[in-house]
């Protein structure tokens, strides 16, 4: 699999062949919007593609203290949750989904729901490169190339990376979407008549 650096490298590629580097660390301009960005960038990517191999469970942490709104029960964000994608429904998937609200109280990040006992189904910061699939690196690599591009003078390939991210992170969650088998029977032909 790519490392950071490779990673960098084709997102520099994709503004053209006139930048190089070989560390993120070294002394250019390449390299110092790269290390600047590149956290950020994989970030946003894995918030907006939630890849399978980038989703995590975990108990709700249950917050003392009032309740705001008409939500019953306060549970603290996971400290490396990107994104919740949805309270775990105890009685299975073919229900409905349970509502929530992501909020700030007290100055924390809150989830705010009427589920006890709540299990967070949830995008987890990954840093590690070599968990990554080839087609979330196509992806992140033109999104860091978007992020890049004004601060290297190369403004004009900032929307074709823009688009070009949108088009790779699309197809990347299409095909980590279909990997994997659902634990769900289809209903009945009766059930689907009854409703």
């Amino acid at each position: 699999m790519a490392s950071v650096v490779q990673i960098a490298k084709f997102a520099l590629s994709h503004l053209g062949d006139r930048w190089e580097i070989s560390s993120l660390s070294e002394e250019s301009a390449e390299a110092r919007q790269c290390n600047l960005h590149y956290e950020t960038s994989r970030d946003a990517a894995l918030r907006d593609m939630a890849p399978n191999w980038a989703v995590s469970y975990t108990e709700g942490t249950s917050l003392s203290g009032t309740v705001p709104g008409l939500w019953l029960y306060m549970y603290a964000y996971p400290s490396n949750c990107l994104r919740l994608i949805e309270i775990v429904n105890p009685l299975g998937k073919n229900v409905e989904p349970i509502p929530f609200e992501v909020a700030n109280v007290g100055g924390i990040r809150v989830i705010l729901t009427n589920q006890a006992e709540a299990e967070l189904r949830f995008v987890v910061r990954v840093t590690d490169p070599n968990v990554f699939d080839p087609l979330f690196i196509k992806a992140l690599s033109f999104r860091l190339a978007a992020d890049i591009a004004i601060p290297l003078g190369a403004s004009k390939e900032q929307p074709k990376m823009e688009q070009n991210y949108w088009i790779a992170i699309g197809r990347a969650g299409v095909i980590s979407a279909n990997e994997g088998v659902s634990n769900t029977r289809p209903e009945s032909e009766f059930m689907q008549a009854r409703q």
